[in-house]
């Protein structure tokens, strides 16, 4: 058992250097802000059979004239593989999810592509108070429902704001149909806001952001990446809201529900071998010794996951893009070749495709895109 924990820190280490020379050989620059890595070894160093099992395909989504992010996927009863992807017009760069982010619905006849766009679900609205930029799609069916979640800034005058920041917040749209109409279930305000009770964990919070949806044991949780706020929280934890019905009404959970020791963000939630599965980015490298690397919380509640039953969940896109022509590779956002917003397809049960976007166009393109990995599952 030692020598197995002994191996795995020794993988980790390795891997973080192979990792950083990758990138230095792109960017040729020094991160402005140091990894934020406070525990050697760190906690999480056992890779998991996810990360280990995924499999190159390609592009998923490329848009010359947009910047495309967040990938959620979803298999629809046509037999296609069905995207909803954030995009924002290329004009406005990096930023431009902040105001002029869309929803926008591909689909691709197999998993792996090639994905075409269909339509926009949700159109951006810059000048609105509430519903202004469409951001963080997570897509869902519950029976014949599909729900879109989302989330956008609250303008709104009556918006609570602290350390002069614009609260985000979360909403719901649901749909009979992928292609739509969607009906807007957070039109007028969002899905839930933070507790009034001084003595709650989300009193004075002013981010819940990153949303994921799962059914479990008859109730419906939604999670979410909480914001900063003074003295509740560590480092943007993710917390939980849970609900008799997928739509609503939503209840905030009375705590917490990981235990991370630094900036987590990007959960998925997803059911595999009887556990409840978050799969998170390790922003600083702080849980795992490599900055945006992928966490995999598992855990037997759904209320509660813990650090010491995570594993690595995945590496760098140029882990497993391994003919990638580094000198042709463009740098438009971060600092290593992380994967944002990942996305889990399933099928007959089990994680079977991994989509991401990333801030490194691998291609040399002049826009972020998303990509698609193969599961092979034993």
């Amino acid at each position: 058992m030692k020598k197995t924990a002994r191996l795995s820190i020794i993988i980790a280490f390795a891997l973080a250097f192979a990792m950083a020379q990758a990138q230095s050989a792109v960017t040729n620059v020094q991160p402005s802000t140091p990894p934020q890595v406070t525990r050697r070894p760190p906690p999480v160093t056992r890779i998991s059979e996810l990360a280990q099992s995924l499999e190159w395909v390609g592009v998923a989504v490329s848009e010359p004239d947009y910047y495309v992010w967040c990938t959620s996927p979803l298999a629809g009863p046509d037999g296609k593989t069905h995207l909803f992807v954030s995009r924002w017009p290329k004009v406005y760069k990096m930023d431009g999810w902040r105001t002029h982010c869309e929803i926008a619905h591909y689909v691709g006849d197999q998993p792996e592509g090639p994905f075409h766009f269909h339509d926009v679900a949700l159109p951006a609205n810059p000048d609105a108070l509430w519903n202004n930029t469409m951001h963080n799609p997570c897509i869902r069916q519950v029976g014949d429902k599909y729900l879109l979640l989302y989330m956008s800034f609250d303008r709104r005058p009556s918006a609570l704001l602290a350390a002069g920041k614009t609260p985000n917040w979360i909403g719901m749209a649901v749909s009979d149909s992928l292609a739509g109409p969607w009906k807007n279930l957070s039109d007028q305000e969002p899905l839930f806001l933070p507790s009034q009770n001084p003595h709650h964990w989300s009193y004075g919070d002013w981010q819940f952001t990153n949303p994921t949806f799962l059914a479990c044991g008859g109730k419906y949780y939604l999670y979410f990446h909480g914001g900063k706020h003074v003295g509740k929280m560590k480092s943007y934890q993710y917390a939980y809201a849970v609900a008799d019905q997928p739509e609503g009404p939503y209840t905030l959970g009375e705590d917490l529900c990981t235990d991370n020791i630094a900036k987590i963000e990007d959960a998925t939630a997803f059911n595999w071998d009887q556990k409840i599965c978050l799969l998170t980015d390790d922003n600083y490298g702080t849980h795992t010794g490599i900055p945006g690397a992928g966490l995999l919380w598992i855990s037997d509640r759904p209320d509660r996951f813990q650090l010491s039953d995570a594993q690595i969940g995945f590496l760098y896109s140029t882990n497993y893009a391994r003919n990638v022509d580094l000198s042709k590779v463009r740098k438009l956002y971060g600092r290593d070749f992380k994967f944002e917003r990942p996305g889990i397809l399933m099928l007959h049960g089990k994680p079977a495709y991994f989509y991401g976007a990333s801030g490194f166009n691998l291609n040399g393109g002049e826009t972020p895109e998303s990509y698609v990995m193969k599961i092979n599952l034993k």
